[in-house]
This record gives C-alpha cells, structure tokens and sequence, in this order.
C-alpha cells in the first residue's frame, strides 16, 4: 500500500512539474554550408559606370521583364547576348573584355566568337546584380550564373544560347566536367532560351575533358592582359582604340589571368595553371544567411536569432517569417515568440537589386507551461 501511495505521489508530482515546466526543444535545420572554397572571384560592381550605361542603354531590364524567376530571367538574358549578332569564320579585331564595346564593334560589323558572347552576356548579368563568373573549355569558352533558387553555379553558354538538365535540375560545370570524366550523359538535356530540349550524346561531352574558371571578371576596372605573337602580356584597353587591337585569326594571340583548374593528379591538367583536387573550390557559396538562435532565459517560449550575411556584396536587409506569417523585413538580431507546438523560422537575404537568397531555416518545438501561466502572444517582434 505504501508502495502504491509512493508511486502515485511521485507520478503526481511528475504531472505537475510537467504541466509547470516549460521548454524549446530543436528539431533540425536547413541552413546552407558556408564559405566552402579556398578561392573567391573578384567581382565588379554593378554600380560601374559601364555597367550602368549598358544597362540603361541596351534596356537590360525589359529584356528581362518577362522573366518571373530570377532563372527565367537570366536565360532570357543569355537569349539576348546571343541574338545581338551572327559569328562568322575569319578574322576580327579582339577587343577588350568591355561589352559596350563588344557590341559597338559588332554592330560595325566585327563579329567577335565565344568569348565576346561569354562578355558581353557576363557584364550584362553582373550590371543586373546577380553573380557570375568565366568558364574556359579546350576550345571554348562560356559562363555560369549564380542561381539563388538552385544554389548553384550553373553552366550557361551564351555563344550555343544553351544550359544544361538533369531530371528538370540545371547543371554546374564541375557537374558537365564529371559527366564527361565518366563518359556518360546520363539523362542530361541541353536546353535553349526559347525552351527547346535536346538530349545529350557521349561526344556531346568532350568540350568538358578540363574545367577552369577564370577567378575575376571585373575586366572593365582591371582590364585583361592579352600576348600577341610572343610578345609580353599587354592590357587591352579601349582607349587605345580598334587600331590598337590584335586580329584574331591573323595573330598569335593569348590571354593572361587568373586561371583554376581542376584536377586530380600530380600534373595540372592545363599545363602552367595552378589546379586544385578540391571539388569545393569551385563552390563558393553566395547570397546565403547564417542563422543562429538562442532560447530566451528571461521570457519562456522566446528565442533570439544572431543573423549574418554571407558572400552577399549586395545585401540590402534580411527577410524573415514564421508559422502564418509572410517574409518581412528584419534586423540582423531579433527575438521570435513561439506558438505552442511546432514552429518553423525562415531568414533570407534580399540584395539592392531585387534578388533574395536561399533560405535558412530551423525547426523548434515549443512546450509551455499549461497550469498558472500568464497569456502572451506569438509572432515576430522587433529586434532585441
């Protein structure tokens, strides 16, 4: 009987303390990795004088209207690049990596190859806001856009007006590099801007066999140093004008910068360029949040958030919702009352130019006490 009396004691006072206690307990969190690469690309501002003249001169933004992805948009863009003029084979003067001028020379009738496409469509991306860097291929020589909604860079070529699928993803380049190491497309499609769809074939891949990025594109601040017939590296410059320009097809021309390739043996797969065997150096990571919480010891139910920005030049302000709530604007710190249950909280970056980052998110389950508490409200407050 005692015993009995014992038991029921101790299984009342456990209900109490229960019913009394009050607790956050986390369940998990999406909250992307962060600056994975050794290796950054030195970007140029959007705010370029170039770039403000090309975007306002070649009406960058209604070209991009129709567009209500951020992806839509920048395939659309790349459709743009493509059409402005027609390649043909022989020699053209090579200008400088300056799009305005590209195009100029262009219009004149100076039909530049694949790496004026790969300028002009980069810097017109980049006067837009958004992230993108250069792909040099044996033989060719293309981009890849940083997509927020994909979180990846992915392989746009503006020259073919191509990116590539798989199963409804688009690809990066170090994933079209990998396909090619392993000789198989494997269910990968080539897609153009007016959305037409063609299935890759094995041969299809060999333009993959290296990959390098170039680890800048602020050419119009820093211009790219061209060797022509042997002579030392000089800056192509538009000042200097179309008579000062080397011909491609008649010189011997290369181009000096910053270049990383990938590879995995003890040779560098492009001979005198620095590579690396680490895949995530080719990864680093933009517009993302970091998102850090901590349950409240004064207010019960309450968690504060520490918000950061992460590989974001642009960031304007960060975006923030929970349970029955829209995204709205938030201070770096806040604090975040929870609803009894489950509860989700979600930050992002929103950038100058319009664009938002891949949300961070965490998943809490909120317990409070049911017996003698005060009645509080949920929802986001101000900052803390």
């Amino acid at each position: 009987m005692r015993l009995r009396l014992l038991l029921a004691a101790l299984a009342a006072a456990l209900l109490f303390w229960f019913a009394q206690a009050s607790f956050v307990i986390p369940l998990g969190s999406d909250v992307p990795e962060f600056l994975v690469s050794n290796y950054a690309v030195r970007e140029e501002s959007p705010d370029h004088p170039r770039l403000a003249a090309l975007r306002r001169a070649e009406k960058l933004d209604q070209v991009v209207a129709p567009g209500k992805t951020q992806f839509e948009k920048t395939v659309l863009l790349r459709g743009w690049a493509r059409r402005q003029w027609e390649h043909h084979s022989g020699s053209f003067a090579y200008p400088p990596w300056d799009a305005a001028e590209i195009l100029r020379l262009a219009r004149g009738g100076n039909r530049g190859f694949c790496a004026q496409y790969a300028v002009v469509f980069l810097q017109a991306a980049v006067s837009l806001g958004l992230h993108a860097r250069y792909i040099d291929l044996p033989g060719h020589f293309l981009t890849a856009v940083w997509s927020d909604a994909h979180y990846k860079w992915v392989a746009m070529d503006p020259y073919l007006d191509l990116h590539y699928e798989r199963r409804g993803s688009p690809l990066s380049g170090m994933e079209m590099h990998l396909a090619s190491l392993r000789g198989e497309p494997g269910g990968i499609e080539a897609v153009s801007s007016d959305g037409g769809r063609r299935p890759l074939k094995t041969g299809d891949l060999s333009a993959w066999s290296s990959y390098s990025i170039i680890l800048r594109n602020n050419h119009l601040s820093e211009p790219v140093k061209a060797e022509v017939n042997g002579a030392a590296a000089r800056p192509l410059a538009v000042a200097g004008g179309r008579a000062s320009y080397p011909v491609a097809g008649r010189d011997r021309l290369g181009i000096a910068d910053i270049f990383l390739s990938y590879g995995n043996g003890e040779e560098p797969p492009v001979p005198g360029r620095p590579f690396t065997a680490d895949r995530d150096d080719f990864r680093r990571d933009m517009n993302s949040t970091v998102l850090v919480w901590a349950e409240s010891r004064k207010d019960p139910g309450t968690v504060k958030l520490l918000l950061k920005a992460e590989n974001s030049p642009g960031f304007s302000s960060f975006l923030v919702k929970s349970e029955g709530t829209d995204w709205e604007p938030s201070p770096e710190k806040l604090a975040v009352r929870l609803s009894p249950g489950f509860n989700a909280i979600s930050a992002r970056v929103a950038t100058r130019h319009g664009w938002t980052g891949r949300p961070s998110s965490v998943r809490l389950f909120y317990k409070p006490a049911w017996l003698l508490a005060p009645r509080r409200r949920t929802g986001l407050p101000g900052s803390v």
